[in-house]
């Protein structure tokens, strides 16, 4: 043999030494020579392989794309590592990875290129093992309603399924590579923080916060977690995300609805207790202020009883405000309710209220054309009142109250939720910059008599009256506010149909008449001193003692009875069963409803049966002169 067959029969025992497969080719691609790893993987001889073209061996669906990484080789002198299909004489496809290297003249052109090929038909199978396993997984996981998560230590985002989507609106690829931190709401990050590291202690605990959805809407959600550690170290979290936005509203809801109606009992039940004591207490303010109008009557300026007596007047006169705070608790306190416009009261008490008070700027926003209310111009101007003093007491420095109307159709949902009716409302608010309150004094802050040193101020009756007053026309008083930055309530009254009811004015001197009166009422007192005011003004007068006297009486004389005067609490026979029985004996019978409560339930009832008026006790002479003329001058 020639040295030229030895060095070729070297060559050959090295090449068949290596493992991996050998093919040498010319530029072509047809193969000059193999090594035994070639001849064995194919189950062919040397002389079956030698002389053919290498794609010959590869799969038809690859040899177009294995010719172009073959040119490219040549053209750079070298390949990086490329997967194709082999082929075996049966046909069966195996996967091999090769890596060529080009063997240039002494002028650079190609004379052979050297190709060593892997099989990894085993590492492929163990691949697409672990991409169906992914894929499966992947599947799995997005078709999980919630979203399940991964966060590194830093808490950047390395994994979220595509549940995420249907939470807050982001697709998962949005949100890898981020901080979560980005995604949850301002008020809740601290609280997260936090429990990011209880999660990094192993302390687990399900946890509830908002996110911030794609939208900019807050979305509640539920997480629960699990700490990651490797090797010892704390490397990230995983968990679940559960939507419970709904659940959460639907809760918060339920709460506030528990709260107003937790609210309302207890005003209801306070209302009960204030309702009988006014109502006591006004019988007694009677009395006192019957007598001393009718003292008055026989004085003049100058006496020396005089000036005593004034002051009495203005001492019942005090004592009756505060029964009427106490009726404004009461369950349906109100007194006439007439259909009103708000914004004139609205403007009539701005004004008022600005011009005492100069470190303040009040502001108005009314809706131009208000829908009229029936309500009770004093009591509503309470309300007003309590609220405008209220702000004001929020801002010792001064600053700015808004007030605003505005109409509102309320559909049954937050109508259930106000605990009013569905429908037609007029809204007003009362905002201001103030000191603001947190939840444990908004909680109290219709209680009677509740005080907070931090507003330097005392509630007293004022807004547990207010809610009394509002409820009692049939609305709501509510309050939203937070600690340091202020607060508004809003009171919602039903709107009327009907026209506006304009106030005519009081006579300056008020007169008596010849008419004759049928005066009834349980209380002695009240009989006595009321028989008297009424003899002042030169009316003729017959007393009954009750219900029964009274309807004994009124058959005998309802032929002269020109008006009658009810009281409306009395033992045995109520005011409203003596009302329907005189009705009954004389359909055109004038009544005049007294009484120490204010106009509510059986009361308004009658009025709205034809009673011609209503008057409160404690009422003076000029009370009574003006309120019998109103009502026998019909």
């Amino acid at each position: 043999m020639g040295k030229k067959g030895e060095k070729a029969g070297k060559s050959r025992d090295l090449i068949d030494a290596i493992a991996d497969r050998v093919a040498v080719t010319d530029p072509q691609g047809r193969i000059l020579e193999v090594n035994q790893a070639m001849v064995n993987f194919h189950g062919r001889s040397r002389k079956e392989i030698v002389g053919r073209n290498f794609l010959d061996l590869v799969a038809k669906e690859d040899r177009e794309r294995i010719w172009e990484c073959f040119a490219t080789t040549l053209e750079r002198g070298f390949s990086s590592a490329f997967e194709y299909k082999s082929l075996s004489p049966s046909g069966e496809e195996s996967y091999s990875e090769v890596n060529a290297l080009v063997i240039r003249d002494a002028e650079g052109r190609p004379l052979e290129i050297v190709a060593v090929t892997r099989d990894i038909t085993q590492r492929k199978v163990v691949e697409r093992q672990l991409t169906e396993s992914e894929e499966m997984y992947r599947t799995l996981l997005d078709n999980i309603w919630e979203a399940i998560f991964e966060v590194d230590e830093k808490g950047i985002v390395r994994f979220v399924s595509a549940g995420i989507e249907r939470v807050i609106g982001y697709k998962a690829d949005e949100l890898c590579g981020r901080n979560f931190m980005e995604f949850i709401h301002p008020d809740d990050r601290k609280f997260l923080a936090d429990q990011f590291d209880l999660v990094a202690r192993n302390i687990l605990e399900p946890s509830e916060y908002r996110l911030i959805a794609k939208s900019g809407d807050s979305r509640w959600i539920s997480s629960s977690s699990r700490p990651i550690f490797r090797e010892g170290k704390f490397r990230g979290l995983n968990g679940i995300l559960i939507d419970i936005h709904e659940r959460k509203i639907a809760q918060q809801e339920l709460q506030r609805q528990q709260e107003l109606l937790l609210q309302a009992q207890k005003m209801e039940a306070i209302g009960t207790m204030a309702g009988g004591i006014a109502h006591d207490f006004n019988n007694l303010l009677m009395g006192i202020q019957g007598r001393a109008s009718l003292m008055l009557r026989d004085s003049v300026v100058g006496q020396p009883h005089y000036a005593h007596l004034k002051a009495i007047e203005e001492h019942v006169r005090s004592a009756s405000d505060l029964t009427r705070q106490l009726l404004g608790l009461a369950r349906g306190g109100k007194y006439e309710a007439r259909p009103s416009d708000l914004n004139e009261l609205i403007r009539h008490m701005v004004e008022m209220f600005g011009r005492t008070r100069k470190e303040i700027t009040l502001f108005s926003m009314l809706e131009p054309r208000l829908w009229v209310v029936e309500i009770d111009r004093t009591q509503i101007e309470q309300v007003l009142l309590n609220l405008l003093l209220n702000a004001w007491q929020a801002m010792p420095q001064g600053g700015q109250i808004t007030v605003d109307s505005q109409n509102l159709e309320l559909p049954e949902s937050e109508a259930r939720t106000l605990q009013v009716r569905p429908g037609r409302l007029v809204r007003v608010g009362v905002s201001d910059l103030g000191v603001g309150m947190d939840a444990e004094t908004r909680s109290r802050i219709f209680d009677p008599f509740f005080t907070t040193k931090e507003m330097k101020r005392g509630t007293g009756l004022g807004l547990a009256s207010a809610f009394g007053i509002v409820k009692n026309h049939g609305g709501m008083l509510t309050v939203q506010s937070k600690k340091g930055s202020g607060s508004t309530f809003h009171f919602y009254l039903p709107a009327s149909d009907k026209p506006i009811d304009k106030v005519q004015e009081a006579a300056l001197e008020p007169v008596g008449g010849n008419e004759t009166i049928l005066l009834i009422d349980d209380e002695e007192m009240i009989l006595d001193v009321a028989r008297q005011m009424l003899v002042t003004l030169d009316y003729t007068v017959l007393t009954a003692g009750g219900g029964s006297q009274a309807l004994d009486v009124f058959r005998e004389n309802h032929e002269r009875i020109d008006l009658v005067i009810l009281d409306m609490i009395m033992p045995g026979m109520s005011g409203a069963r003596v009302f329907a029985c005189l009705k009954e004996i004389d359909p055109g019978a004038r009544i005049l409803l007294s009484s120490g409560y204010s106009l509510n339930g059986q009361a308004e009832e009658i009025m709205r049966r034809g009673c011609r008026g209503f008057i409160q006790k404690p009422f003076n002479v000029r009370d009574l002169a003006l309120k019998l003329r109103e009502v026998l001058d019909r």
